[in-house]
């Protein structure tokens, strides 16, 4: 099975470091968060990576020429474009996919255990399945009264909404 991986975006959110490289290659540790994703799916198997990149491309290219091959891994850097969204660089890449694939972002690291997330996507039968979180609230809400202070309400994790966590299994029909 092949792994996508946008790649390719502005990293706006954290300028200090991508003004100097794009945010999949922002190191943890000595390794860029791209090495780190790869390696956690080549626990699940995985060796065929697709990156879609984009924004600072040729650091990803580079990086990716130079690697020692310590994992059998076969990786191709894709240019999709600085600007695309998501489903652009998606369609960008569809020539390179065989058939189910999985899917993430080049920022995102977690525990999710791949295995089961391909047994319930083919198992259902499904077009796409994505992860799901519940984030970790980052404040406690203050209730007013006019300009008085009434209650405040310690960060609640129940009451959070669940959002996107990033992995994604897809059909190439997608």
């Amino acid at each position: 099975m092949q792994l996508v991986i946008f790649a390719g975006g502005l990293g706006t959110r954290i300028s200090e470091e991508t003004d100097y490289v794009p945010k999949p290659m922002v190191k943890i540790g000595k390794k860029p968060f791209l090495w780190h994703i790869m390696k956690y799916y080549s626990m699940f198997g995985f060796t065929e990576f697709i990156i879609c990149g984009g924004y600072k491309i040729n650091i990803i290219k580079d990086y990716f020429k130079k690697y020692k091959k310590i994992e059998p891994w076969n990786v191709k850097v894709i240019e999709t474009g600085k600007h695309s969204n998501t489903g652009e660089r998606l369609k960008k890449v569809k020539k390179y996919i065989n058939n189910t694939f999985c899917l993430t972002y080049g920022d995102g690291l977690s525990n999710v255990n791949l295995y089961n997330l391909i047994k319930f996507h083919k198992k259902n039968k499904l077009v796409a399945t994505l992860t799901t979180v519940k984030p970790i609230p980052h404040y406690g809400k203050i209730i007013f009264k006019g300009n008085k202070v009434v209650k405040f309400l310690e960060k609640d994790q129940k009451k959070e909404s669940w959002i996107n966590g990033g992995f994604f299994v897809c059909d190439k029909k997608i």
